[in-house]
């Protein structure tokens, strides 16, 4: 028998930490990869069109040789904040510059209702890196009821309704302002043009930026507050504060069926790292490896119940858990299924649980905002 614990502060965590193949179109793919915290399902490619590229996994600097004009040679450090893995950009096995939207997404373990509880707050952040060009088109991230980004990231697949972030501004001469990052409500696919903000310009001669944003679900209409931070700037929530845009739906979008995160970006030297979702501003700010560390989830012989187990661990307040268990250790313990109805657990133990009768058996916690109410 083994165990695995759960995260005890980011409810989303996306580091790339996958194997980098330089040398394979389909294995270094970020295609089909699964793992990491908070996610019900692999990664899917969403690019699609005439420019549609392949979103890819490095681990520092790209192709720096520049194989027909594709890029990012970029190390994948943002500095002031600690990172694992790789990251994502566009694929050296893609044949021609203009093949240069990389969209993807992901199936959520929790919606966004789940994972903002009573008090509706979510907050989510990404470190991306720009070339330095004025027609840099801008990233994208949001959140989605199934939809992922397409074309310039501008709308959503599938009908889809979603808040987030993405390109946009005001056309210019010869194309679109390429520093405008634009809040945007998407509603069934197309992004809402009446309540759409650009934030402020951004100097692509600063290459990496973090991106935080802070969702309020409400119950008669919905927002998402979003501010940009270059590698020196104060990283914190009073900055934030102070220099937020933000937008509000014009609906009231239900985030219970906000299950999706979409991700994108337009133009070959762009790339993406570490999304992290979680209750405050420092969980996605914060240090990742403090943030990440799990609960430690102990299990004992029962004394009491013959052949059963104990379990025991250190609960974080205004949490429950739910004790789930597979016989696959491959498989992410966000889709394992609750073991002999051990839910909503809030004591941080829990006594005389049976064992079932496969030789080993693999077991998680799941940490979940606690409910409020009577």
């Amino acid at each position: 028998m083994c165990l695995s614990g759960s995260d005890a502060a980011l409810l989303v965590y996306e580091p790339f930490d996958y194997p980098i193949n330089l040398e394979d179109a389909v294995e270094g793919a970020l295609n089909g990869k699964e793992g990491a915290i908070g996610f019900s399902g692999p990664w899917e490619d969403m690019t699609s069109g005439s420019n549609a590229g392949i979103p890819f996994l490095f681990d520092s600097a790209g192709n720096t040789e520049e194989t027909n004009g594709i890029k990012p040679d970029w190390d994948g450090v943002f500095d002031n904040l600690e990172q694992v893995g790789g990251y994502v950009g566009l694929s050296p096995f893609s044949n021609d510059v203009q093949e240069d939207r990389i969209n993807a997404r992901r199936p959520l373990a929790q919606s966004a209702g789940e994972m903002a509880g009573a008090d509706g707050v979510l907050w989510m952040s990404m470190v991306v890196h720009f070339e330095d060009s004025r027609f840099v088109f801008a990233p994208a991230l949001a959140l989605s009821d199934g939809g992922g980004f397409q074309e310039r990231v501008t709308n959503l697949s599938d009908s889809s309704n979603g808040l987030g972030f993405g390109n946009g501004g005001p056309p210019i001469n010869d194309g679109r302002n390429a520093t405008d990052i634009t809040v945007s409500h998407y509603v069934e696919g197309i992004r809402d043009e009446a309540t759409k903000v650009d934030v402020m310009n951004l100097d692509t001669a600063i290459a990496d930026y973090l991106i935080v944003c802070k969702y309020e679900f409400g119950e008669a209409s919905d927002s998402l507050a979003i501010a940009v931070f270059d590698e020196s700037a104060e990283i914190s929530e009073a900055a934030f504060d102070a220099n937020t845009v933000e937008v509000s739906a014009t609906v009231d979008i239900d985030e219970d069926t906000l299950t999706t995160l979409a991700v994108g970006v337009t133009r070959a030297g762009n790339a993406y790292d570490e999304i992290k979702i979680g209750d405050t501003f420092g969980d996605v700010t914060g240090d990742a490896a403090a943030a990440a560390g799990p609960i430690v989830l102990e299990i004992f012989p029962s004394v009491a119940t013959p052949g059963a187990f104990d379990f025991s661990w250190s609960p974080n307040e205004g949490k429950v858990y739910d004790l789930v268990s597979d016989t696959d250790l491959f498989l992410d313990p966000a889709t394992w299924a609750v073991w002999q109805a051990q839910s909503d657990l809030a004591t941080g133990l829990t006594t005389g649980v049976p064992a079932g009768a496969e030789g080993t058996r693999f077991f998680a916690l799941i940490e979940k905002n606690a409910p409020t109410g009577p």
